[in-house]
């Protein structure tokens, strides 16, 4: 009471203090949009490096070997240095994204035995490549140019994963937004067919915080994962087999609200694989799993 009466005994103290908090209730329901994809008529330089380990597979019922840096059977490890630059939308709202490599760097290994790459890197670097977007920031084409028409299988994967998702969304702090997840990869398999893996699910972001700064307001969410891939089928050397696939996955995301740019990309997924052999398999096969990590990091330079 004595507190409430001194309070009160100072004009126009109680309005300020009530002005205060209103605001302060105010902040924390305000609502940024946060840009995924570069804007119109930018151009973004990316810093990529991605580490895949998979155990070989092995019979279902058998103790699981998941991969660890001492035991990983199949390693990958990509750094690459590419460019993103986005045009302006057309008249239906079409907007192109030319991709290309600077710098790219590819090892594989298995049982820690260097293996052959699919396509040497220099047949990559510095190749123009360019995405057709809708409106709305989803991929509907990819094109490429004559001299590089040997390499669309395999970049197409690559730039479905680098732009996938919305292109922007709202939030206010601590709400969370789920949207679908659509994404190829690269079935990890020795010997399998190049076909790659149609994974769909949803993603989860959560706005955490955002601190302000001379170059940008920088919002910081976090993000969750869940993808599955449902009886795929797919080519091996012991013949037709199917293949379902499941993947959890969280990581961080740090993005400049204000230039529309993500500036840091943290994410680490497992993934489990199923395969069933086909009746048409040259040899008598048990069902067989396969166990994996793959962790990611994206920043902007």
């Amino acid at each position: 009471m004595k507190t409430t009466r001194w309070l009160r005994s100072i004009p126009g103290v109680l309005p300020v203090a009530w002005l205060v908090a209103m605001t302060a209730v105010s902040a924390q329901g305000d609502r940024i949009t946060i840009q995924l994809m570069p804007k119109s008529n930018q151009v973004v330089r990316y810093h990529t490096v991605q580490e895949v380990r998979f155990a070989l597979p092995f019979p279902v019922g058998a103790p699981d070997p998941s991969p660890s840096p001492r035991a990983a059977a199949i390693f990958v490890a990509t750094e690459s240095v590419h460019t993103l630059a986005v045009n302006a939308p057309d008249a239906q709202g079409h907007a192109e994204a030319r991709f290309m490599f600077d710098q790219l760097a590819m090892q594989m290994s298995l049982n820690g035995q260097p293996m052959p790459l699919p396509l040497a890197t220099d047949a990559i670097v510095r190749q123009p490549f360019t995405a057709v977007l809708d409106r709305n920031g989803r991929m509907i084409d990819v094109k490429g140019t004559d001299e590089n028409a040997g390499v669309m299988a395999m970049i197409k994967p690559l730039l479905t994963s680098a732009l996938s998702g919305p292109s922007s969304m709202t939030l206010a702090l601590g709400e969370t937004t789920t949207v679908p997840l659509s994404a190829e990869l690269a079935l990890p398999l020795p010997g399998a067919s190049a076909s790659p893996m149609v994974l769909t699910g949803e993603m989860k972001y959560r706005l955490v915080s955002v601190e302000g700064g001379n170059a940008g307001r920088i919002a910081h969410l976090t993000t969750t994962t869940m993808g599955q891939v449902v009886a795929q089928e797919i080519q091996t050397p012991a013949g037709t087999m199917s293949m379902a696939m499941t993947m959890t996955g969280d990581g961080t995301l740090d993005v400049n609200a204000d230039r529309g740019i993500v500036t840091l990309r943290k994410q680490r997924q497992a993934i489990d694989i199923q395969i069933q052999p086909g009746a048409g398999a040259g040899v008598p096969i048990p069902p067989m799993k396969m166990s994996g990590t793959i962790t990611l990091t994206v920043s902007a330079e």
